[in-house]
């Protein structure tokens, strides 16, 4: 699922074996996996997170997902034919994700940090913890944004984000403007500090998520 980035998909699975003499592998068997009520993946390998791209760091990520906590993937596509959209509970469930995912950083004074930053423009005021400061702080922590017109730009969607989060929650009111295409780059910033809570460092993971959404 967070490979492929699809909840109900099926896929082959190609089944190799490691030779004793020489550590080569050879293949014996092809499987498929299939979940009922679900479609076969169609999304190209460029698009899927190779295993072999995570390197030691796979394991670690196994144990995230088999915790009883593990990362919050809801605002995953159900299906290809939902993979290019995104509805009012997508918003909602990637919101929830970034709480959830702040929630999980151990950075040491964090909440410090977060509380500090100020934007007038903005309605950001040193001491509150407003949900898109702690996404704003995730951000950074997955990219190598410098520029000050591309930062002020980013806070700038991620508050509008948020806004229509709020509007969804509290009037039921939907102005999406730029928010579903700046959907993509919030997932990509979740998947990124997912990769980073399995251990792997900021130039691998920035270096597979942006292969992974093209970005």
């Amino acid at each position: 699922m967070f490979l492929s980035g699809r909840h109900n998909v099926n896929f082959g699975v190609r089944l190799l074996h490691k030779n004793a003499s020489d550590s080569s592998l050879s293949h014996f068997a092809d499987g498929f996996f299939r979940r009922r009520s679900s479609d076969i993946y169609n999304g190209k390998i460029q698009d899927t997170i190779q295993i072999n791209a995570l390197g030691d760091k796979f394991p670690a990520l196994l144990e995230l997902f088999a915790d009883e906590n593990p990362p919050f993937l809801r605002f995953l596509p159900e299906n290809n034919k939902m993979a290019n959209r995104i509805t009012d509970a997508d918003v909602l469930n990637i919101c929830t994700a970034f709480e959830i995912t702040y929630g999980k950083d151990n950075t040491e004074n964090k909440n410090k940090i977060v509380s500090d930053y100020e934007d007038a423009e903005l309605g950001w005021k040193r001491g509150n913890l407003i949900l898109a400061k702690r996404m704003w702080f995730l951000y950074q922590k997955v990219t190598n944004t410098s520029c000050t017109n591309e930062i002020k730009k980013i806070k700038e969607e991620i508050s509008t984000f948020v806004k229509l989060r709020n509007d969804i929650t509290h009037t039921g009111k939907l102005e999406w403007g730029n928010c579903g295409k700046f959907s993509v780059t919030l997932i990509k910033v979740l998947y990124g500090n997912i990769l980073l809570g399995a251990g792997m460092d900021k130039d691998t993971t920035i270096a597979i998520v942006e292969k992974k959404f093209g970005m």
